[in-house]
């Protein structure tokens, strides 16, 4: 994955787009506000009409990560199945990816709702974000890890 742009809003914070590859192309849009990392809506670029829009924005990470922190969200996921989520961060790791080596704060999630109940561990580094996640459940693991975390910004106006 990679973070391909930042998108300023006229009222509230600067929202950022996050690509993820993984046989598909994912695009994510998060923003920071109020002690969170918000996540406002993800889209499947290659199948029109596929994407999910959280109104309000879904709390996705107390930021800053704290070791210890636990939080809980429940809703829709963008199948529209019911979809729940506890989360507790469990303190720094050393992680290296295709990016680089950075330490990064683990963050373990037990996702259920679906038809096989998963375990999502993520490391965030610090000015960074995400460099590398990790699902599993029954037969199903799959994961990502950061390639490159620069990007062009656009020119002031």
């Amino acid at each position: 994955f990679r973070v391909l742009s930042e998108q300023p809003q006229e009222a509230g914070p600067v929202r950022y787009v996050v690509e993820l590859r993984a046989g598909v192309i994912i695009q994510k849009i998060f923003s920071k506000a109020a002690g969170w990392v918000l996540f406002h809506a993800e889209s499947y670029p290659e199948h029109e009409g596929l994407q999910a829009t959280y109104e309000p924005p879904k709390q996705y990470l107390p930021n800053p990560l704290v070791a210890g922190q636990k939080w809980e969200w429940g809703g829709k996921d963008p199948t529209q199945i019911d979809h729940h989520e506890k989360s507790r961060v469990v303190g720094f790791e050393n992680v290296t990816v295709a990016a680089g080596k950075f330490r990064a704060m683990k963050v373990v999630t037990e996702v259920s709702g679906g038809a096989t109940p998963m375990t999502r561990t993520s490391w965030y580094a610090d000015g960074v974000g995400l460099v590398k996640s990790s699902t599993e459940g029954g037969q199903i693991k799959y994961g990502s890890e950061l390639t490159d975390y620069s990007f062009k910004k656009q020119p002031a106006k």
